[in-house]
């Protein structure tokens, strides 16, 4: 059976009485997508002839209410009204004949009887519909179906159908053809483009000869609305202000929303914030609440660019001050870390160093100046009897030295070298701890590193 739109069915009978039931109906169960696309097609095919436009509209509310897995929905005829705007007696008109149609049925009647359900005073019971597709509609799309009535299924297709699917696909895979105004405009647009253009320029050149070596100006950037002026400066100043840091950025937008749309930049909230003493923060429990107490006002204290003009200028000679303030420090930490040791200018000073450094480079059994050993015992290390020495009191030895190098003190290996030599340092706790020791030293005396005291 092939049915076109617009084909008068003189053998179609309307669905009434008891075939309107879901016990008795001679329509399958559909789901709403495919229910309302044979809705659609029986209005336009015309079984029905009072079926029009507002049965399709009565349709597509029912199938946005309709429930997917059992193609059950209810009838709501106060809220039907409401969303399609038709009156009371034209809803129920329609749904009547979507049931002459074929393509509702009656799942439970309604009743204005009170079902008593505790804690409401009156519950009536509620018109349940079910989403069927007739019988016409498949013979005319061409499905093969199994079963019969409200549980029958699709479960094939006919020649004829499967042409007509086909015939469908392509036609909806066909790009929609521009119409005829639109492609008129364009090649009017075109040839004034085209026109003072040199016949054999493909791009957006210049025509005239004085113009050689120009190219056309650059294209002008898209400028911001609000909300992306908030945006930007609120990343410009995460970016810039440290304690910001993690903050989010739309938080931080809304935060300095009032500034933004006031026309400030980056570097205007940035004096402001050194004015307010907010540059110097360190870490900040709630970046966005100390922001906003520091934000308060200024749009209304600056309400000028020329207040924000001479505040800027004020906070960048402050910069600037403070950058050759710190100059000298720099200079002078860099000096004391990197150059050579200076002696004390105080003489006094000077004499006791030098008293140190003789009584501690001094050889073995040697006395002080005086003739006295100042009461102090020296160590003899110049003679080490090594087969003396107890092994596990070495290795235990050097297993403090490497546990102290882990926690960055080089102490002991390099006093040691400084007495008794390297050859002999490296004897008692290996090469490889006294290379480390070394590393440790240079570095400790670097002004890129801060071990030990610095």
């Amino acid at each position: 059976m092939d049915v076109s739109a617009g084909t008068v069915f003189t053998e179609f009978t309307q669905v009434r009485g008891d075939a309107q039931s879901v016990e008795r109906t001679g329509s399958r169960r559909a789901e709403p997508r495919a229910w309302l696309r044979s809705v659609v097609w029986l209005v336009g095919a015309g079984p029905h002839p009072q079926a029009g436009p507002s049965t399709v509209k009565v349709a597509e509310d029912l199938a946005s209410r309709m429930d997917f897995s059992l193609s059950l929905v209810l009838y709501d005829l106060d809220g039907t009204v409401a969303r399609t705007g038709l009156s009371r007696a034209t809803v129920k008109r329609h749904v009547r004949y979507l049931r002459e149609l074929g393509a509702l049925v009656w799942v439970r009647h309604g009743s204005k009887r009170n079902l008593r359900l505790p804690g409401r005073a009156y519950t009536a019971t509620a018109t349940i519909y079910g989403a069927v597709i007739p019988p016409v509609y498949d013979a005319a799309m061409g499905h093969r179906l199994v079963g019969s009535g409200y549980h029958a299924r699709v479960c094939g297709v006919t020649e004829a159908g499967r042409a007509q699917a086909v015939g469908a696909a392509r036609a909806a895979a066909k790009p929609n053809r521009k119409p005829k105004w639109k492609t008129e405009r364009k090649q009017a647009a075109g040839e004034r483009r085209r026109a003072g253009r040199e016949p054999h320029s493909l791009g957006r050149y210049p025509q005239s000869s004085s113009a050689a070596g120009t190219f056309p100006p650059p294209e002008k950037s898209r400028r911001l609305n609000r909300f992306g002026t908030r945006l930007r400066l609120a990343v410009q100043l995460i970016a810039q202000v440290t304690w910001l840091r993690g903050c989010s950025v739309r938080r931080i937008a809304w935060v300095a929303r009032h500034v933004a749309d006031a026309g400030w930049s980056v570097v205007d909230v940035l004096a402001w914030l050194y004015f307010r003493g907010g540059t110097a923060i360190g870490h900040v429990h709630r970046a966005s609440g100390l922001l906003a107490t520091l934000l308060a006002g200024a749009e209304a204290a600056l309400s000028t660019p020329e207040k924000r003009n001479s505040l800027v200028e004020d906070w960048r000679r402050s910069q600037e001050a403070m950058r050759r303030h710190r100059v000298p420090y720099v200079r002078h930490q860099r000096e004391a870390f990197d150059g050579d040791w200076q002696a004390p200018s105080d003489p006094a000073v000077r004499q006791h160093v030098i008293d140190a450094y003789a009584t501690a480079f001094r050889p073995a059994g040697h006395t002080s100046p005086g003739g006295a050993d100042d009461g102090v015992p020296q160590p003899q290390y110049t003679s080490i009897r090594w087969e003396d020495l107890d092994r596990e009191e070495l290795a235990e030895g050097r297993a403090l030295v490497e546990r102290q190098l882990l926690a960055g003190d080089p102490s002991t290996v390099v006093n040691a070298v400084h007495l008794v030599g390297r050859p002999t340092a490296e004897r008692l706790y290996g090469a490889d701890l006294v290379h480390r020791a070394e590393q440790l030293t240079r570095l400790a005396h670097s002004p890129r590193t801060t071990l030990g005291s610095r």
